[in-house]
């Protein structure tokens, strides 16, 4: 289990310097009492606000040692308009046709049920987030993912960048065979 860092700190250094500037800050008249305060109610403000390093850990029973590929058929990456620089970082280093690594993350905050899937590209040396697969096929995907980590193994696929142009700038990522299903053009009478 990680532990909080503030600034970098382990916990126990942060709450050592924070120990020490109170005690410097106590002599002083008139308000150096009310300055100790102040310091240890920050002292507390900051460590509870800072995330825990494994609040998005990853399932990792052994050491990966291998792959398994996943099969899918346009499987669509939900999110990626929160890793936009990851995945452009990708896209610039190793092109558009990419594979995808898939991670499952138990103690994600944002989904109660602990099925949560991240998707990572890798493009040569670089593996980067570029988002999660979605809740409602989440319960499919997470078993396989975990299953493969217990022997392992990471979950890997295909996975196709398409976006980030002047004509639509987001990113948007595919798993599979990376051709995205038309949308239908909405019928006016």
């Amino acid at each position: 289990m990680g532990s909080r860092r503030v600034w970098g700190l382990p916990p126990w250094l942060f709450w050592v310097a924070t120990i020490l500037v109170a005690t410097v800050l106590a002599p002083i008249p008139a308000v150096g009492a009310l300055l100790v305060i102040g310091v240890i109610v920050t002292g507390i403000i900051l460590y509870l606000r800072t995330p825990r390093e494994d609040l998005y850990a990853i399932y990792q029973p052994i050491p990966f040692t291998g792959v398994e590929e996943l099969i899918v058929d346009r499987l669509e990456v939900v999110g990626e308009s929160f890793y936009i620089g990851h995945i452009a970082l990708v896209v610039g280093a190793a092109g558009r046709d990419l594979r995808a690594q898939l991670y499952w993350e138990p103690r994600n905050p944002h989904d109660p049920h602990g099925l949560a899937v991240r998707v990572d590209l890798v493009g040569g040396d670089i593996v980067r987030p570029c988002g999660h697969i979605a809740a409602d096929i989440a319960p499919a995907i997470q078993p396989i993912v975990k299953a493969n980590a217990n022997k392992g193994l990471v979950t890997v696929a295909t996975a196709t960048v398409f976006g980030g142009t002047a004509d639509k700038p987001n990113y948007g990522v595919i798993l599979g065979s990376g051709v995205a299903r038309a949308k239908r053009k909405p019928e006016f009478r």
